[in-house]
């Protein structure tokens, strides 16, 4: 959403600002924090999604992104995406899981079979997984759907976390923006990198920075507590009508290994 000058708007702008104070309170006893969420949330709890002019251009993939980088559970976010135009999603420590064999069953629980292997050929290795609640709404705050998905962590000495996350009904109608395509057995992945600062929310967005944003070259995102660079790289398909998008923060693997990860997981099962 862009700043807007109408009251109005002002008005819907500060409603959605405290709905996401009142989530994050509410929800900041039961959140699952991992390594790979520390690193990406820091020290902020509370924090603020400032609204830029650019981010009528974000599709879900890139608001999934910016919220994950801030506080992946308990947030809500809004995205320019049709009809919905915001989601929320929580989670909890109670439904995590961490057992493998716990996979197949708890996707079943959710109404999806989920492709998700124990262990990739690369090392890296399935460290938990929990069922994430979802709330697909209009912008007057309207659920116009609610959804199930499923987030699942990997780890591997040395490298950057790995996280999955795997729709059995997606939240959002439309694929995520790609970089660059792979087609593997009829299905197309979808592999791109972006590169997100996360700042303080009294950050003031330079003239250089919001002509890189304009440019979709930039995502700014608010409530680190210090001004922060990270590449993201992800990877998304759909495969047996189930959506999958593969996520990590500077990741030195290439597209190519992205895409190795994401056929192995096409593989599963056949």
């Amino acid at each position: 959403m862009s700043r807007q000058k109408e009251a109005g708007n002002r008005d819907m702008r500060e409603m959605w600002e405290q709905a996401l104070c009142d989530a994050l309170d509410q929800k900041a006893q039961s959140l699952i924090i991992t390594s790979q969420d520390t690193e990406r949330m820091k020290s902020c709890v509370r924090q603020r999604i400032e609204e830029e002019p650019s981010m009528r251009k974000w599709n879900a993939k890139k608001m999934i992104i910016a919220a994950a980088a801030v506080c992946v559970l308990g947030s809500i976010t809004a995205v320019a995406a049709g009809k919905i135009t915001m989601s929320s999603g929580h989670s909890s420590h109670n439904e995590e899981f961490t057992q493998y064999s716990q996979l197949a069953e708890k996707a079943a629980e959710l109404g999806f079979e989920a492709k998700a292997p124990e262990a990739f050929s690369n090392g890296y290795q399935f460290t938990y997984g929990v069922p994430v609640h979802n709330k697909g709404m209009d912008e007057d705050g309207n659920v116009l759907r609610e959804t199930d998905s499923l987030s699942v962590g990997y780890k591997k000495a040395g490298m950057a976390d790995v996280t999955i996350d795997i729709e059995g009904t997606a939240i959002y109608d439309e694929a995520s923006e790609a970089d660059q395509t792979f087609e593997y057995k009829g299905i197309t992945l979808r592999y791109s990198s972006d590169h997100y600062r996360f700042v303080p929310p009294s950050y003031e967005v330079s003239a250089e920075e919001q002509a890189r944003m304009d440019a979709g070259e930039l995502y700014v995102s608010y409530g680190s507590d210090k001004v922060e660079d990270k590449v993201t790289k992800g990877i998304g398909w759909d495969d047996e009508g189930v959506r999958y998008y593969m996520l990590s923060f500077d990741n030195t693997m290439s597209p190519e290994e992205f895409y190795q990860m994401a056929c192995e997981m096409i593989d599963m099962g056949n």
